[in-house]
């Protein structure tokens, strides 16, 4: 039963309260500490081992390859060759490459003023008939202009960002 004094609640009745509400928050927090155990080299099966020392073994991925995907990601859209950089799973994929030959002036060019940042998101490494595949996905934000000229207001260059996410594959052997 609460009962109220002058408007505060009695303390014992808030007590309960507090105790109440900080074992329902700590029965919440318990979902997020699981622990996983890290496999060592002992505990490891033989297919493990040999994927560890496979990924031991790779070169590091080239952040290179990101800068020259983006120019060429950019030089095909200049050529109308969009369509073969693209995903099959690419969300409203014809959507965009109608929008790009109908709506795009001709003669828009399109211009990487800087690359902003690019961070590999994730890797996966298998194991081939003929060596290791290892795929990469990145993702690299590129401020880009668009520069065309318009009848009626001549000159224009609209500038903005794009998010590209790519994704690599490299076979080693």
């Amino acid at each position: 039963m609460w009962r109220i004094y002058g408007g505060v609640l009695e303390m014992k009745n808030i007590l309960w309260l507090l105790l109440l509400l900080m074992i329902s928050a700590s029965g919440q927090a318990k979902q997020f500490r699981q622990i996983v155990p890290v496999l060592i080299p002992d505990e490891m099966g033989k297919e493990e081992l040999l994927n560890q020392l496979h990924y031991a073994q790779l070169p590091v991925f080239d952040r290179n390859n990101i800068t020259e995907a983006v120019a060429q990601i950019t030089a095909a859209w200049a050529v109308e060759e969009l369509g073969d950089w693209l995903s099959k799973d690419f969300i409203n994929r014809q959507q965009l490459l109608a929008t790009l030959t109908l709506d795009v002036p001709r003669d828009a060019r399109i211009r990487i003023m800087g690359l902003r940042g690019q961070r590999v998101v994730s890797q996966q490494i298998s194991t081939v008939e003929k060596g290791i595949l290892r795929k990469t996905k990145a993702i690299a934000l590129v401020r880009t202009q668009i520069e065309f000229t318009d009848p009626s207001h001549g000159f224009q260059r609209l500038t903005g960002e794009l998010e590209f996410m790519l994704q690599f594959t490299e076979h080693f052997e």
